[in-house]
This record gives structure tokens, C-alpha cells and sequence, in this order.
């Protein structure tokens, strides 16, 4: 039995067509502290609008891996998200540098990244279409 396209295989394997393996996704930071690198995300908990909350924004520290979980209810707003940050994060880890986050157009905006830049904090896409990131 010959097979010509294992599903194992990933040289046999086409391609994505959104792929994009010229972004830069890099980063390279020594955590030496916690309260330095955050990962950002959005959870939606219940799928009717009925309830006040119907979503999480969530944010884990990449050293020791807490997690501030905060109930919103949808849409959110560059503003809802700032204010968010600022009060749950920055005011408990004010030394906060980055924050990585997928590219949801809620959470990575221009405004978002420009506003902590201006904190001296670094806002990082994870690798579209990259499930592992």
C-alpha cells in the first residue's frame, strides 16, 4: 500500500493561504520578576445578552502566571479596556513593560498600542493564524 498525501505528514501538507511567514513575532524578554510580561484575552462566558456580564477580559502574568479576570459586559471599547488595565493592572504591577495579546481589533488597536506606548509599555500581536501563540 503506497500512500501519496499523509495526513502526518506536514511536507505533503499545503500550506495555509493566510499564513504570513515574514511577520515579525519575535520577542525576546528575561522575566526576572512578575508584573513585567501580561498575555491578553477576551473569554466570553455566556452566549445570551441577557445577563450584565457576558464576557471576561483577562490578563496573566507571564512569570507566575496570575490571573486578574474581570466580567464586562459587550461591546468592548478601546476606552473599557484602557480603564480596565489601568485599574486592575498597573495600579498592583506599575512596572509593567508588555502585553501580548492576539490580534483582536477590540483589545490591539492604534489607540490601545499609542496610549501604552506613552507608558512606556510595549503592546505585542501574537502570530496570526498561530494557534499556539
Amino acid at each position: 500500500m503506497v500512500v501519496n498525501n499523509c495526513f502526518v505528514c506536514s511536507a505533503n501538507r499545503p500550506r495555509h493561504k493566510n499564513t504570513r511567514p515574514d511577520y515579525s513575532h519575535k520577542i525576546l524578554v528575561t522575566i526576572e520578576q512578575p508584573g513585567i510580561f501580561w498575555y491578553s484575552d477576551t473569554v466570553q462566558i455566556v452566549s445570551k445578552k441577557t445577563s450584565d456580564t457576558n464576557s471576561l477580559l483577562t490578563f496573566a502574568d507571564g512569570f507566575s502566571a496570575y490571573v486578574v479576570a474581570i466580567p464586562y459586559c459587550d461591546p468592548m471599547t478601546n476606552e473599557k479596556f484602557l480603564e480596565i488595565f489601568e485599574l486592575h493592572v498597573l495600579t498592583i504591577f506599575p512596572q509593567t513593560r508588555y502585553v501580548l495579546s492576539d490580534n483582536a481589533q477590540n483589545i490591539s488597536s492604534a489607540v490601545i498600542k499609542q496610549y501604552l506606548h506613552n507608558l512606556n509599555i510595549q503592546m505585542v500581536d501574537s502570530r496570526p493564524y498561530s494557534s499556539k501563540s
